[in-house]
Formats: structure tokens, C-alpha cells, sequence
């Protein structure tokens, strides 16, 4: 009977040898796939500017790509978004916090929301009860924070 175990025992020895170190293989592999995963997708523009194979654009704002494409821009400030606009060749309008004469993509980048076709009498008081000509006005609105 001892002989039994003794069998048994001497193969159970090289097969835990064996499956250890497989084991333990296998979960650093695993765990440097996760990591792998986990560096490639930033979330935020702070991410995208450490993140390999990322492209810093000399916008303005300053805009971050990631290799999959994906665009991370700072938060903007008010006095930054008056700059935006301007430098854009827009007209800001700081009573409004809005800037006409932008493109969408700039205006998205500065965290406003675009209207291409906005009233030019949008502003009058007496609005939308006042004759306007139809014109439409490219607008990016920011929220008045």
C-alpha cells in the first residue's frame, strides 16, 4: 500500500512543479496586458500628454491625440475663452460669454456649444417680437460661470 502513495505522490511532485510556475506565467501575463490596456486610453488631457505615441498640437487651446485618434483639450478658463475666440478671428462678447465668427471644432475644443445659425437680433431686447432679417451668425455659447 505505501507503495500506492509513494506512486502517487512521485507524480503528483512534477506535476505541481511544473503547474506553479505556469500558473504564475501566466497571471504576469495577464496583468501586463491589463496595464498595457489601462496606459493606451487616457481619459483626460493630463493623461494624453504622458501617454506614448500621443501628439500635442500648438493650437490654441493646446490640444492632445491620442494614437486611436481621440482629442483631449485643458479646461478653459473665461479670460482663455475670450482668447480663443480672438485669436480664431472671432468677436467675443463678454455680456454674453459668446464668441461669433469661430468654427465648431474650435468652439467644441473650448468646451462651448456651437450654433451655426443663430439670429443677429438674438441679443434685442425686443426679441423675437421685432422685425430681423434672416441672417444666421455662427455662434459658440459658453456657460456664464
Amino acid at each position: 500500500m505505501k507503495s500506492s502513495q509513494q506512486t502517487s505522490s512521485n507524480i503528483m511532485r512534477p506535476l505541481l512543479l511544473i503547474a506553479a510556475p505556469v500558473f504564475l506565467l501566466l497571471t504576469v501575463i495577464l496583468f501586463f496586458i491589463q496595464y498595457q490596456i489601462n496606459q493606451q486610453n487616457p481619459s483626460t488631457y493630463e493623461e494624453c500628454i504622458t501617454a506614448k505615441k500621443s501628439i500635442l498640437q500648438g493650437s490654441y487651446p493646446p490640444a492632445c491625440i491620442t494614437q486611436d485618434g481621440e482629442r483631449f483639450v485643458p479646461p478653459v478658463t473665461a479670460n482663455d475663452k475670450q482668447a480663443v475666440c480672438e485669436q480664431n478671428g472671432g468677436v467675443w462678447l463678454g455680456t454674453y460669454s459668446e464668441c461669433e465668427g469661430i468654427d465648431p471644432l474650435t468652439c467644441e475644443q473650448a468646451g462651448g456649444v456651437f450654433d451655426e445659425c443663430a439670429s443677429n437680433c438674438r441679443h434685442d431686447p425686443a426679441y423675437p417680437n421685432v422685425y430681423c432679417i434672416q441672417l444666421c451668425v455662427p455662434v459658440c455659447k459658453f456657460s456664464k460661470q
